[in-house]
């Protein structure tokens, strides 16, 4: 939760996709983050016990809670212009996030940032996000609990800049490459080890058409993550 937040910059009003129980609005209003933050989810139950949660805080004038399927719920003024600076999305698969931001695509064009903390498809996600008219600003990672976690802030991309990222970048995120943050440079080494298990797994199987396919992509991956570990100088 701690990473998200930190990648919201302070002063600016948040709208909190698929908000749960609303512990993430709570931080936002009650830290003096966001002056305003949107609580949104297309689940009645979660939504029902943040509205509880929000007016056990006391932050009911600082939070409000809609059902929404995405940002459909979103308002907009009458320059289309949504209600909210800072779009959050966190928790959700890939193709999931992309396909809300797909579907509200005229606000998201208009937020200052949108901040996606992905699940699953994250090379997919950040080619998808390009394509749609988006540059990513920031990227953070934290291991938690044996799992890693990716944060990514895109903004739009008003310039029509040019971006193409490169296959390392999408898998590992270019702003992760070049900061060489040290729990990248361990996730890699963490990978490396997974992808050298695989091949020796794989070893005895490798003379049918599967197992050579398989060991190829693998071999292929390590190739990639030697590159990436090359860069880091530590």
């Amino acid at each position: 939760m701690l990473m998200n937040i930190s990648m919201i910059p302070s002063g600016l009003s948040v709208a909190d996709i698929g908000c749960d129980h609303g512990w993430v609005s709570i931080y936002l209003a009650k830290q003096g983050i966001a002056p305003r933050v949107i609580a949104m989810d297309v689940a009645d139950g979660p939504l029902s016990m943040a509205k509880e949660h929000i007016k056990e805080a006391g932050l009911d004038n600082m939070i409000t809670v809609k059902k929404s399927d995405g940002l459909c719920e979103l308002a907009t003024d009458e320059f289309g212009n949504p209600e909210a600076d800072v779009v959050l999305i966190a928790g959700m698969g890939g193709h999931l996030a992309i396909r809300l931001i797909e579907d509200s695509i005229d606000k998201c064009i208009r937020l200052k940032y949108l901040i996606l903390q992905i699940q699953s498809d994250i090379a997919f996600v950040r080619k998808r996000i390009t394509e749609l008219g988006f540059m990513i600003d920031d990227e953070s990672m934290v291991l938690d609990e044996g799992k890693y976690y990716t944060a990514i802030r895109i903004v739009p991309n008003v310039d029509m800049v040019d971006i193409k990222y490169s296959e390392k970048e999408l898998l590992y995120g270019p702003v992760l490459l070049e900061k060489k943050v040290k729990v990248l440079y361990d996730y890699l080494q963490g990978r490396r080890s997974t992808c050298e298990a695989i091949i020796e797994k794989i070893g005895n199987n490798s003379d049918n058409e599967a197992g050579v396919e398989r060991t190829a992509d693998v071999q292929h991956e390590l190739e990639l993550i030697d590159e990436c570990l090359y860069e880091f100088d530590l």
